[in-house]
């Protein structure tokens, strides 16, 4: 059967423009009062040839185009008439078997000419009458649309029309039913009614608190407020019908004679609407389902979801940039994984490695992959993304992998045979030089396993493809919210809680806020630890992670390639041990920081992969035997300016934090300490050039999680990086101890060599002092009480897939 619903006839006579009356972007009785600018058309009423040309079972169809905001009905720029109408009709013919045309020309006063048979049918959006005009009939109505009252989901006073008052702004569609609708029934006057051009602007207006309330057809009202029914929900919670402040059925015309063709149509408009295809026109051009920034939830949080706020920004999204973005770190952990993969109880497993064989002293890593494995895109991880992925990083500059794979020309990039396939599912990895902690290094994200369907070979920092990890990646809206769902192909332990949703906030403030308001679960990296005891006095939960960071002191030494005027005190290790002795660790922690950080008396923070134990009490009589022995006395002391950040990059306490140590040096009577504070544009110069002789650093940067989980990371930035540091530290022993370290046994299952190393560095570290290790912080979450469960590993990164909750109503 040919149905011509595509085409459509201009009759040629008199050239007009024309507006469509009665349809979902009108107000019936208001004609425009500017002409649409998207087409014309001419009309009067049809020749007699066209009339004597229908055949039969063919019908003559009169319409009005464009309809004001092109809903029901429109001509594109190829002149083709389109809109809800057009695709109705094609299925409606469809269903009765007959052919047509539409014929479109002004509708004013065009059913007479129906009547006479000059036309079948007009169909432009017309309102069925209670009284039709004389000689014509309408079809059962195709379409109905009521009006409901939309309001914020936690809005408790506007219950129904009643609830709206003066002064009380109604957001509306301009020259739709609602606008109509708000200004007949709910009697809004002009000066409170806000008019929108789209069903969208009007429920972002009022999720952005714009407005209090908005009129919409039932279809919009729907979508929104079941789609974010967090943030909106119809006035009074009625539903259906009940809920409808005005309606408008829409309805074909016919001469009243013509019986046959008005049981057509009615018996086609009752078997579409069953059919799918009904509903999806009404989603297409009724309910165009457009979707908004919802913000943050009005009603609390759903019982299957955890959303956590925070004031980090997400910076990126793909494993291969090179910034160490801490949240962003986070986020591929819980999106994607490497290789190896450390659970939150710093076990390191080969989550997608079925065999790994060390070689070469170390050089040579060859791995098999485990079988079966899939992306979120469908496609099969194989050692070809595995390569593709390396390669990826690799032309990023990416230090973790162009520091460690052969790189046999120097240029500070790996080569790229340094990642060999050797099968599907195996392929050989070559590093510069034996590396005992690699596999540690191959769970770090720069190492991170994505598709090389989904991925670009460039950066794609916006992605949300993510890779094979415990949750897949549904939805990142940056600066606003990214929305997670459990990955049904993770190969490892499902995840505790099916959603998270991690919403961006701009302070600490609105963060608490959102926290008190129950509009998060957890407020992650963004509040003090004084306003989380604040928040803990009631009914909020505090949540100790691992110690993540470290605060440490710089002495620093003479460089011996630049003889200075006067010997630096430090060039004298007696001098070191002697500050390293005079300080009291533990009441540095606790008076200054309370619960939040405790004393760290080596390099490695308590907790990470290779710590030993280190420990030293205060002794200022010992102390003050090493100054006298090194020349200092009362009348001569030991004289130097302790500098430190005051700009509250570290912590709002530096300045006591400073104050406390030189209090507790001075105690000997052989120091004397000046304190000195600047903010980070400042220091940072002053610190890096070894212009200070004393400061105060914090490790990893602010801001960054540690490069990799393992106790290296603790110490070979200070004893291979001294210039830079600024301590000019020198060890031939410590260096002895660096290379048999990193040449120990690699294979990740026999780390035990290389932490017995790691334990005499340690030792060798108290009493040599590359730095002197004042305090450790605890990484911290504050949650509502129905948080059950929160891992945070070591690296101070949040473990999603441990977040467990409790259902408040059960």
């Amino acid at each position: 059967m040919k149905t011509l619903s595509g085409r459509w006839l201009f009759v040629p006579f008199l050239f007009i423009i024309l507006w469509l009356t009665g349809c979902e972007g009108d107000d019936p009785g208001q004609p425009p009062t500017s002409p649409p600018q998207t087409a014309t058309a001419t009309v009067a009423t049809p020749t007699a040839a066209v009339v004597e040309q229908r055949p039969e079972n063919f019908y003559l169809i009169a319409t009005d185009a464009p309809s004001r905001d092109g809903t029901f009905t429109d001509i594109d720029e190829f002149g083709t008439l389109v809109g809800y109408d057009a695709e109705l009709m094609a299925l409606l013919a469809d269903q009765a078997g007959f052919e047509y045309e539409f014929v479109v020309t002004n509708l004013n006063g065009l059913f007479p000419a129906v009547a006479a048979g000059e036309f079948d049918m007009v169909m432009g959006a017309l309102i069925i009458e209670d009284q039709p005009p004389e000689g014509i009939v309408y079809s059962e109505p195709y379409q109905e649309l009521g009006q409901m009252l939309v309001v914020r989901a936690n809005e408790i006073a506007i219950q129904g029309p009643a609830g709206i008052g003066p002064g009380m702004r109604v957001g509306v569609v301009a020259n739709s039913p609602g606008e109509a609708t708000a200004r007949s029934v709910l009697n809004v006057a002009d000066a409170d009614l806000v008019l929108y051009m789209s069903a969208a602007s009007a429920a972002q207006a009022l999720v952005n608190g714009d407005v209090v309330a908005v009129v919409l057809n039932h279809m919009d009202a729907a979508f929104y407020t079941e789609t974010y029914y967090q943030q909106l929900k119809i006035a009074g919670n009625q539903t259906g019908r009940n809920a409808w402040l005005s309606s408008r059925a829409y309805g074909i015309a016919v001469a009243a004679e013509n019986v046959d063709l008005l049981e057509r149509l009615n018996g086609a408009i009752e078997a579409l609407q069953s059919q799918p295809d009904y509903s999806q026109l009404q989603m297409n051009w009724l309910a165009r389902q457009v979707a908004i920034v919802p913000g943050e939830s009005l009603i609390g949080t759903p019982s299957d979801e955890v959303v956590i706020g925070t004031t980090q920004a997400l910076s990126d999204l793909d494993p291969a940039a090179t910034v160490p973005n801490l949240l962003s770190w986070e986020v591929k952990l819980n999106t994607m994984t490497g290789l190896f993969r450390f659970d939150a109880d710093n076990n390191l497993d080969p989550v997608l490695v079925e065999f790994i064989n060390v070689q070469d002293e170390g050089l040579i890593y060859t791995i098999s992959l485990k079988p079966d494995l899939t992306f979120p895109d469908g496609s099969a991880l194989t050692a070809e993304d595995v390569q593709f992925s390396f390669l990826r990083a690799i032309r990023q500059g990416n230090f973790l992998l162009n520091g460690f794979l052969k790189d046999s020309d120097d240029d500070g990039f790996a080569d790229t045979d340094s990642i060999e396939l050797l099968g599907e599912l195996s392929l050989r990895l070559v590093l510069d030089k034996p590396i005992s902690y690699f596999t540690s290094v191959l769970a770090t994200t720069p190492y991170f396993i994505v598709s090389k369907d989904c991925f670009p070979e460039g950066l794609a920092e916006t992605s949300t493809c993510g890779g094979l990890g415990p949750y897949l990646i549904k939805e990142w809206l940056p600066g606003e919210s990214l929305r997670l769902e459990a990955n049904p192909d993770w190969p490892g332990r499902a995840p505790a809680t099916p959603r998270i949703q991690i919403r961006f906030y701009p302070n600490s403030e609105a963060l608490r806020t959102a926290l008190e308001n129950e509009a998060i679960d957890i407020a992650w990296n963004g509040l003090s630890r004084a306003e989380g005891a604040e928040l803990e006095a009631g009914t909020f939960l505090g949540w100790n992670g691992p110690t993540v960071f470290k605060s440490y002191l710089v002495l620093v030494e003479d460089d011996p390639e630049d003889p200075p005027a006067e010997r630096s005190p430090w060039n004298d290790p007696r001098v070191k041990q002697a500050i390293a002795m005079s300080l009291d660790r533990e009441a540095l922690a606790s008076q200054i920081f309370g619960e939040s950080r405790i004393p760290l008396y080596g390099p490695i923070p308590d907790g990470v992969p290779g710590y030993a134990e280190q420990t030293q009490t205060r002794n200022l009589e010992e102390a003050r035997v090493i100054l006298q022995a090194a020349g200092y006395s009362a009348g001569d002391p030991l004289s130097f300016t302790l500098h430190y950040l005051n700009d509250g990059r570290y912590t709002a306490l530096e300045g006591e934090y400073a104050a406390l140590i030189k209090a507790q040096l001075e105690e000997t009577g052989l120091i004397e300490v000046t304190l000195e504070g600047a903010p980070w544009e400042t220091f940072r110069p002053g610190s890096s050039s070894c212009e200070y002789s004393a400061f105060l650093l914090g490790w990893p940067p602010v801001g960054q999680p540690a490069n990799f989980n393992d106790g290296m990371y603790w110490m070979e930035y200070f004893i291979t990086n001294t210039e830079r540091v600024c301590s000019h530290y020198e060890s031939e022993q410590m260096a002895e101890l660096l290379v048999q370290a990193e040449a120990a046994d690699a294979m990740p299952d026999r780390p035990e060599a290389r932490y017995a190393l790691y334990a005499q560095m340690q030792a060798l570290w108290a009493t040599t002092l590359p730095t002197i290790d004042l305090t450790q912080e605890f990484s911290y979450a504050l949650t509502a009480s129905t948080v059950s469960s929160l891992r945070i590993d070591t690296m101070g990164l949040l473990r999603y897939d441990t977040i467990g909750k409790q259902d408040p109503s059960g």
